[in-house]
């Protein structure tokens, strides 16, 4: 059984289908809305940007090729 598949199959089993199908819906949509924000130019919070660069920093998504195209204004 590959990873996803074995995850999958966690979840469900501690879950439920209904909601982890939920789960992955709402992931599905805060990736949606960022991808909107991103495309759209949508500046982060000023209150955001300390946060949000430690976590791109901690999960490694500075590295992503999507980054590229999303500029973050310098923590403050």
């Amino acid at each position: 059984m590959d990873a996803m598949a074995e995850i999958r199959s966690e979840a469900i089993s501690a879950m439920g289908l209904e909601s982890t199908i939920d789960a992955i819906a709402v992931s599905a949509l805060f990736q949606l809305m960022n991808r909107v924000a991103n495309g759209t130019g949508t500046p982060v919070d000023d209150f955001m940007v300390a946060p949000a660069n430690a976590v791109s920093a901690q999960i490694g998504a500075d590295e992503f090729h999507s980054r590229d195209e999303t500029p973050m204004p310098p923590s403050a």
